[in-house]
């Protein structure tokens, strides 16, 4: 897994320009933002100079016929030659913030929903948990500082709220301050998200965990009795449902457990996608709840196969000193 220097999101001011100032922006990484970039079908009117020794001035693009376009200098003293480009050169891409906030919901476990803010540089990505806590991705700058960002989105949700950005850069003590008095808390994507080996974004640590304070504050007895329950129910489809791998329990065991992707699932499994839904659709049908819901109690399914794990353990312990006993009463 690779992290991604996510500052040129602050960075960039109009979060649209050519590949070739998008792979500068990105640090050299483009491939692994590339998939979050659309085109605009723009052109750009101006380009970088890219002599060895580059002028001081943006080279103003002249475009003669689709196949024959330069880059003329505009520096006062004449400057250096022009340059040829070709039209995907001028191409102007921009950052496709449904795409992106989408690819954050599903590393977050987020509940998607559509982005309806209003408010400059900040997308909403989704709710998160039962408790339905707003999650929102920010590109605070020198022009748009993060605490009047934080306003502005206290006064637009109305409730505490978990915000995603780029980086700590813009974290200030009046930022700080907004953030403790409405009971929300930042979270930067520079020591969060990284970019897994099939493209997909990923958090560091699971959402569960990364997000506990925001947890919605339940009975944990009455939790561990609707997790039992679901539970018992999920093995009970298992023993009865034979069907080639990857097994109803597997997939409950990666999805609800290990709060795996149906993507990452089936790469894991060597299946297609479809055959992890089917398997999620089986758990839905059985035990009443959203496969999603169902990772709220992934405390309480480890522990259970942890105490079925220590009791097969010592049931062979037993069996083993039994049998030995036997063993050397033969002896005698």
């Amino acid at each position: 897994m690779k992290p991604i220097p996510w500052q040129w999101l602050e960075d960039m001011e109009a979060h649209a320009t050519v590949l070739a100032e998008w792979r500068v922006a990105c640090a050299e990484q483009l491939e692994e933002a590339r998939p979050f970039l659309r085109p605009t079908g723009g052109r750009a009117e101006s380009y970088r100079c890219t002599h060895r020794f580059p002028c001081s001035c943006e080279h103003r693009v002249v475009i003669h016929a689709p196949d024959r376009m330069v880059a003329c200098c505009q520096c006062e003293d004449g400057g250096c030659e022009k340059f040829p480009l070709k039209m995907e050169d001028i191409a102007v891409w921009e950052l496709d913030a449904t795409k992106f906030t989408r690819a954050l919901a599903r590393a977050c476990d987020c509940e998607p929903v559509r982005d309806a803010l209003g408010i400059h540089r900040a997308h909403q990505v989704g709710v998160w948990s039962a408790a339905r806590v707003p999650v929102v991705v920010a590109f605070p700058n020198e022009l748009w500082p993060l605490g009047d960002m934080i306003a502005a989105l206290f006064t637009r949700l109305r409730s505490r709220f978990v915000l995603l950005t780029p980086t700590m850069r813009f974290l200030d003590a009046v930022s700080i301050e907004r953030l403790h008095g409405i009971q929300s808390r930042c979270f930067d994507l520079a020591t969060n998200l990284v970019v897994g080996p099939r493209g997909d974004l990923r958090f560091v640590k699971r959402s569960g965990e990364l997000f506990a304070e925001f947890a919605p504050i339940v009975d944990d007895s009455r939790e561990e009795t609707v997790a039992r329950a679901a539970f018992r129910l999920v093995e009970q489809l298992d023993s009865e449902d034979v069907m080639k791998a990857p097994s109803v329990l597997t997939v409950f065991r990666l999805y609800c457990m290990e709060e795996l992707s149906a993507d990452q699932i089936a790469a894991r499994c060597r299946c297609g996608k479809g055959t992890i839904i089917n398997r999620l659709h089986r758990i839905r049908k059985r035990t009443g709840k959203e496969p999603n819901e169902l990772r709220r109690f992934a405390t309480h399914f480890n522990r259970m196969e942890e105490d079925v794990s220590d009791a097969r353990a010592r049931h062979i312990h037993r069996r083993i000193l039994v049998q030995g006993g036997a063993e050397e009463e033969t002896e005698y």
